[in-house]
Order: structure tokens, then C-alpha cells, then sequence
């Protein structure tokens, strides 16, 4: 397997990420231009547009026109640039507050400018307010570098606050890592992706049952302090090893490890479906067959959590050389931009055309948020963009672009699919299909416990 599997139940149990809960309103965002508005830390946090009432986050609540969303400790508002907005942040707790703007461009793909105030510390009932600027006719011309404009974090006395950091987003852009020193005694729940300096970064150890948890190391170092489930502010790229001691009362060794196959698992979760049945009367996954393209489509609509959607769809069928099974898939993977088959002006897919690692690569970036459309990635690099993603790695490039793409090369893609975090949320895509009831979580975690 491409990458490591960690325990999907710690993750829902354990760990203070959730799906985001999501206020209504749209990104009103004039041009695809927005900031990101982070703010992380025990506060409520009140946003006025051009002096009015826009959004308010209380506790777990979220009411307003703009568009929020909650992830822990983490409060994250997309800003249109398109007015002034005034923040009001009311403290809640004692401790450290951090805040972050980020001036993005979803037509280009990728931030442009960051500012960073890290670290603040803070005591319970105090207010501090920033500003956000509207952008003027040349702001939205957007370079590398950002726009000029002045955004401000002032104190309760009234001082303005320096920020840690005014320039490119990559300068406070780290990774987190997690690993077992013994996979037999006990698993981790790693936190790869990218996260933004003053983030809350969370991992998770998960003993199996004889085992004992001793600790948290860094660089051969134990951690004090640091408990199963070890939270910290992101403050650099970091690489933890999870040790455990003792010996595993269940379970034999990695070698005599009973397990099931990752297809196997995936068609427990129901997003893998066998071509045929086998002598043995288990169903038959093809794995050494390659892929049609139809076929291909149907994986990705599963992979979104669309199954439900796709066969309830009415819409008409674009395409005249999609057979009766694929019908649904076909017209509503064109209508949620997915795919627009080969040849749209003659109503084309080419159902049965073995699908490239190519264009299986390219579906597995759209079923995480990336588009061509958006200026995410260029379709010729969809491999560079998958590596870029950490999706896998330049190694598991080679393991499955290894000649013909085959259907067992697409389980390999479809499971760091899984592991790998949509674009703008910290949570795997596991997390999220199960946040939408797509599979229980008793089956997700039989899918992480059994497949290999």
C-alpha cells in the first residue's frame, strides 16, 4: 500500500476535527478574488461589512451571509474583497489567539499573500479588532506577491499589533508527520498535509489490545508531556514517532497479519464493485484488467459521495455512446463539470476506452476539489500536482504508472485518494464521506483495521 493506514475510529473519537459545519451564503467574490480569514484560539468572533452585521460565530454557532465554517479551534471566513470589513474578536478563554489572512484567487489556485499574527497572548474577555480592506480597481490584479493593502490586529488598549509575518504563504507553510515504531503493538493517526504556522495540529497513537503507549519521540527525544492524543500549535515542519512497549494480546506479526485486499475493503465501503464472481463465489475485482473510462467515472462520483445523487438524477444524457448502466453517471458527472467526454461537440464519452493513469490521476484531483477550470492544476501535470498534494509520493509514482493502468492500479490511487485531504480542509477524504453518511464509521474502521 502507497501509504500508511491509520485508525479512522481514533480520528472521530479522539481528535477535535470535524466535518465543517458550514453557515449559509456564498463566496460573493467579485473576479474568483477572496481572503481567507482564520482565526484560531477561545473567542467569539463578530464580522461587520461596511459597518452591518455580516456573520457571527458563537460557540459552535455560525449565523450570517458570509461564508464560515468551524474546524476545532479554528474559525475560517471567506472575505469578499469587494467591501470593508471590520472583525470583532471577543476572547473567551486564557491563552494564545493566532490570525491569519490570506488573500486567494480560486481562479488561480493558490494564495497569494499572507499575513500572520502568531501566537497573541491573550486573557478571557478581552477585545481585539482588525480590519480588512476593500480592494480597489489595480487590487484586483493580483501578482505573487499580493496587494499593498493595509490589514491591522489591534490590542484591547488600543495598540496596533506587529504581525509575525507579511509575504509569500510558503513561508509559513509546514508538515506534520506521524509514525509507529512497532505497527504489531500499535497505529497512528497521521496528520500529513499542509498546515498554516499557528494551526492546531493534532495526532493520535491507538494501542492494540496488550499493548502500552510510551510516549510521544521527536529526533530520538521523548516529548514530556505529551499524551496518546497530543495537540500542538504548528510552528514548523515536524516528524513524530509514536513508541509503544509490550506485547500485542491480539493480532499475530505483519507476516502471519490476517488481511483482507484494499479491493476487498473498498467494496465494503461500496465504492468498489466487482466484474464478475469467481469460482469461489466471492466477487471477482479484475484487478490484472484495465479500466474503462465509464467505469472510471462511476469510481469517482463513489469517491465524492454522489452515488445517491447520480442515480437520482434526471437531467438529459449528453452523450450518445453510454450504455444503459452508465447513463445516469455519464450525464451527471457532466453536469458537476467532472468530465466532459472526449469529443463534446459530437456528444462523445468513449465508455469502453481503457482509462490512462492520466486521466484516472486527473478524476482523483477533481474528486478533491482541484479543477483545470480553476487554475488548480493543467492536465498534463496531473501527476505533478498529485505528488504536489502529497496524494503519493514521486516512489508510488512508479508503482502505479508502471505501463498499463490497470484496475489494481486504480485501488492503489483510490485509497490515498481517501487518505488525502480535499482542497481548503485539513480532514481526509475518509473523514468526509463519512461525515456524509456515505459508510458507517463501524465500516470505515473495519476498512483501516483489515485492508493492507
Amino acid at each position: 500500500m502507497i501509504k500508511r493506514i491509520a485508525s479512522f475510529l481514533l480520528m472521530l473519537t479522539l481528535v477535535a476535527i470535524a466535518v465543517p459545519a458550514y453557515a449559509n451564503g456564498e463566496v460573493g467574490n467579485e473576479e474568483s478574488k477572496y481572503r481567507a480569514l482564520r482565526i484560531i484560539g477561545a473567542a467569539n468572533v463578530e464580522i461587520y461589512e461596511d459597518g452591518k452585521l455580516a456573520l457571527k460565530i458563537t460557540g459552535e454557532a455560525i449565523d450570517g451571509k458570509i461564508t464560515a465554517y468551524l474546524d476545532g479551534a479554528e474559525k475560517y471566513a471567506f472575505i469578499p474583497p469587494s467591501a470593508n470589513y471590520d472583525v470583532k474578536i471577543t476572547t473567551t478563554g486564557d491563552g494564545i489567539l493566532s490570525y491569519l489572512v490570506t488573500e486567494e484567487d480560486y481562479g488561480g489556485g493558490k494564495a497569494a499573500r499572507a499575513i500572520l499574527y502568531n501566537q497573541v497572548k491573550v486573557s478571557k474577555g478581552e477585545t481585539y479588532t482588525g480590519t480588512l480592506p476593500k480592494y480597489s480597481a489595480a487590487d484586483y490584479n493580483l501578482t505573487r506577491k499580493g496587494t499593498s493593502l493595509a490589514y491591522t490586529l489591534v490590542s484591547p488598549s488600543g495598540t496596533a499589533i506587529r504581525p509575525y509575518m507579511d509575504g509569500d504563504i510558503d513561508g509559513i507553510t509546514f508538515i506534520v508527520e506521524a509514525f509507529s515504531n512497532d505497527e504489531t503493538l500499535g497505529s497512528v493517526i497521521p496528520r500529513s498535509k499542509g498546515l498554516y504556522m499557528g494551526q492546531i495540529a493534532v495526532v493520535t497513537a491507538y494501542m492494540a489490545d496488550g499493548a502500552e503507549f510510551d510516549g510521544w519521540y521527536e529526533k530520538g527525544k521523548k516529548i514530556e508531556g505529551a499524551g496518546d492524543v497530543y495537540e500542538f500549535s504548528i510552528q514548523t515542519d515536524r516528524e513524530l514517532v509514536a513508541h509503544f512497549k509490550g506485547q500485542s494480546m491480539v493480532g499475530p506479526t505483519p507476516v502471519e497479519r490476517k488481511t483482507v485486499s484494499p479491493a476487498e475493503a473498498l467494496n465494503r465501503l461500496g465504492l468498489l464493485v466487482g466484474t464478475g464472481t469467481g469460482a469461489d463465489g466471492k466477487p471477482d475485482y479484475g484487478l490484472d484488467k484495465s479500466l474503462t473510462r465509464l467505469e472510471a467515472l462511476a469510481l469517482v462520483i463513489r469517491m465524492m459521495g454522489l452515488e445517491k445523487e447520480s442515480q437520482a438524477y434526471k437531467g438529459a444524457n449528453p452523450f450518445v455512446d453510454v450504455p444503459a448502466w452508465g447513463v445516469n453517471y455519464a450525464a451527471y458527472g457532466y453536469d458537476i463539470k467532472i468530465t466532459a467526454g472526449v469529443d463534446p461537440s459530437k456528444g462523445l464519452f468513449a465508455p469502453d476506452r481503457p482509462v490512462t493513469f492520466q486521466e484516472f490521476t486527473a478524476f482523483m484531483l477533481r474528486v478533491l476539489g482541484y479543477h483545470e477550470a480553476n487554475g488548480d492544476f493543467a492536465f498534463a501535470d496531473a501527476q505533478a500536482k498529485a505528488e504536489d498534494i502529497r496524494m503519493f509520493s514521486a516512489h508510488s509514482l512508479d508503482e502505479v504508472n508502471n505501463g498499463t493502468f490497470l484496475r489494481g492500479n486504480a485501488v492503489m490511487e483510490l485509497v490515498d485518494a481517501l487518505l488525502t485531504s480535499p482542497k481548503g480542509s485539513s480532514d481526509q477524504q475518509i473523514v468526509v464521506l463519512s461525515g456524509k453518511g456515505v459508510f458507517s464509521k463501524a465500516d470505515a474502521t473495519w476498512f483501516l483495521d483489515n485492508a493492507i
